[in-house]
């Protein structure tokens, strides 16, 4: 199990390289995403909104998930 973890973090590692190169070690932007900048769609926002609100709200009251997740795994195992 050990190998698989070692395996898969360094498939991981050499996949990630080279986005983090490119994002932080390059001088200059590639011209082919040098155009302007949009903002992004309203769905977009309001995806990104909603789970932020639901985050701070799962943080400040986390009782009816626990209540959610207690009662789904009784049903689910029967306990």
């Amino acid at each position: 199990m050990t190998a698989v973890y070692l395996i898969s973090s360094l498939l991981n590692a050499a996949y990630f390289f080279p986005i983090v190169f490119r994002a932080f070690f390059t001088r200059e932007p590639d011209p082919a995403f040098a155009g302007p900048m949009k903002e992004a769609h309203p769905c977009c926002v309001a995806a990104l909104s909603f789970t932020a609100v639901c985050s701070v709200i799962l943080f400040f009251f986390p009782g009816p998930f626990f209540w959610l997740a207690d009662q789904t795994t009784r049903n689910l195992f029967g306990l």
